[in-house]
């Protein structure tokens, strides 16, 4: 139910979501039928857009307002260290119930998130696995049509910002789950 794509080129960033959210069997439209953006956050110096349930948005910035976290997300480890203390508290205090699925090995923490901050593009993944890349990626359920898009015109197109909503056009033309209007914001990279 969601697509985010982050692009980064030269000394920008840029992330950018869908607005579809579905409820039940009914399908609400940042702007048009519920207030805001729920599928991005800014967090200090971070935009991260979220990918699943709903509540990550709120939790996470709950989270961040109540624990007053580090806002230093420069490296994977970082993120890693930051994420992994977080399972903890989701589950004692937000009662997350990860699944019992005994062929992973590890504990799910639910969710996925794509982060773009002054150090670049990072996802972190369902058992807190944080990758960092170098030119974009894309989650959600439309994410194969927006790395498909983002890879034919990463090359040709120079703006960020224009490939990131690119992607998330290509997502809507094609995944069900996916819808405009698009949401994007640009950052400064730090050298």
């Amino acid at each position: 139910m969601t697509t985010v794509v982050a692009v980064k080129k030269g000394q920008r960033a840029c992330i950018a979501s869908d607005s579809l959210a579905i409820y039940r069997s009914t399908k609400e439209l940042d702007g048009k039928h519920v207030y805001g953006n729920g599928k991005m956050i800014q967090i200090g110096p971070n935009y991260i857009g979220t990918s699943g349930d709903p509540i990550w948005a709120l939790i996470l910035n709950h989270y961040f307002l109540t624990y007053r976290k580090t806002l230093e997300w420069s490296s994977t480890e970082k993120i890693f260290e930051l994420f992994n203390e977080m399972h903890e508290t989701l589950k004692d205090n937000y009662y997350l119930r990860p699944p019992s699925l005994k062929f992973l090995p590890f504990e799910s923490s639910e969710f996925q998130l794509l982060i773009v901050n002054p150090s670049g593009i990072f996802e972190v993944e369902y058992s807190r696995v944080v990758r960092q890349y170098n030119k974009y990626s894309a989650i959600g359920t439309g994410e194969d049509y927006a790395l498909g898009a983002l890879s034919a015109i990463y090359d040709v197109i120079e703006d960020p910002e224009e490939i990131a909503k690119m992607g998330i056009a290509a997502a809507a033309q094609f995944d069900r789950k996916t819808m405009g209007p698009i949401h994007t914001y640009c950052i400064d990279l730090i050298s």
